[in-house]
């Protein structure tokens, strides 16, 4: 989203920041899946282009986004730009203006960025969604490992091969020793959570689960499917630690981060002064306080909330008791406030 140049000086300023076991998270539109949203970028620039008021440039395309969305293309490229298209209602106006419409967008192979960022005193170590760094297919090592040079080349490829429009690349100094080698001993020191749900026969042999890509997964060791039951019951972070998760176990917990079935989160976040005052996440009282219908959670992810939620949330500053809120807000706050914490937006 900025050009060439600037990208090469923001790479230097990155390594002016870092300490020496510093970790920089860079997101890019990655190419060439980048090339869908750079075909609904053209068509919704050519209709706004003579519009002045970006409040009508916004309105503009997401009326056109949405005839685009409608539209009944038969070849797999427009079925693609349709998907897009239809994603357009969702987005926040700021969002519309900045991903479609602003007049930079350059989408860029992981391979050339990775190479800028060697230029500029910086390595590579993996994408910070697992799934792109180490795909589960092992059909993926066995027809294009062999033609990789190295792992960036076998990811580009990926890119390539499943049309993946976005990365979040990890860096750190050139000078940092990595270590590669993915262990389940290395989840002992954070958290897991999943929005998986249990799936078949719940007297069958082992235990199965759906993620929300609707892949199946599952396990027929005890102690895999204690710790699986337990993430799926209630699908808050739990620490590790507390799992007394065997060393096995921790393995295939690992397996399923990496096939992105299992999310990983860092230490929980702290727990409120006084837990019977409700408290939202600072970030996200103030996107509520901006009018931002996105909201983003306690594991870095965004979701929509209500307006009457929101309203709500602009109050959660620690100084009001459950009772205190139903007073302020004219209604029981109960059932909003158990919501909330679900969606991960409140300190508990």
């Amino acid at each position: 989203w900025v050009p060439p140049h600037t990208a090469q000086v923001l790479l230097e300023r990155i390594l002016g920041a870092l300490a020496p076991s510093g970790v920089a998270f860079l997101s890019f539109a990655a190419l060439p899946g980048a090339r869908v949203r750079q075909a609904l970028r053209d068509v919704l620039q050519a209709r706004v282009s003579g519009l002045p008021d970006p409040a009508e440039q916004v309105a503009e395309a997401r009326s056109l986004a949405l005839a685009l969305a409608s539209m009944d293309g038969r070849s797999e490229a427009s079925r693609a730009l349709r998907t897009l298209a239809a994603t357009v209602g969702g987005m926040s106006d700021a969002y519309l203006f900045h991903d479609l419409l602003s007049p930079e967008y350059h989408p860029c192979l992981l391979s050339n960025v990775v190479a800028g960022a060697r230029n500029a005193g910086l390595q590579y170590v993996c994408d910070a969604h697992l799934p792109a760094s180490f795909p589960t297919d092992p059909r993926v090592f066995q027809e294009l490992g062999p033609h990789a040079a190295d792992q960036v080349e076998l990811e580009t490829w990926l890119d390539g091969a499943l049309m993946r429009p976005f990365r979040q690349a990890v860096f750190v100094r050139s000078d940092a020793l990595v270590d590669r080698a993915l262990s389940g001993v290395r989840l002992l020191e954070l958290t897991l959570r999943t929005d998986a749900v249990a799936h078949g026969d719940p007297d069958g042999e082992g235990s199965r689960y759906r993620a929300p890509d609707g892949s199946v997964f599952g396990s027929a060791d005890a102690d895999v499917v204690r710790v699986l039951n337990t993430l799926v019951a209630d699908r808050r972070h739990h620490e590790v630690r507390s799992l007394r998760a065997r060393p096995a176990t921790l393995q295939a917990l690992l397996g399923a981060v990496v096939a992105g079935q299992i999310d990983i989160g860092t230490v929980p976040m702290p727990a409120p002064e006084d837990p019977a005052h409700p408290t939202a996440l600072p970030l996200a009282r103030a996107q509520a306080a901006s009018g931002r219908r996105f909201l983003t959670t306690r594991w870095h992810t965004d979701v929509e909330v209500s307006r009457d939620a929101r309203e709500l949330l602009t109050l959660l500053d620690g100084t009001r008791s459950e009772e205190g809120l139903d007073l302020a807000v004219g209604f029981t706050t109960r059932v909003a406030l158990e919501e909330l914490a679900a969606a991960g937006l409140l300190l508990s």
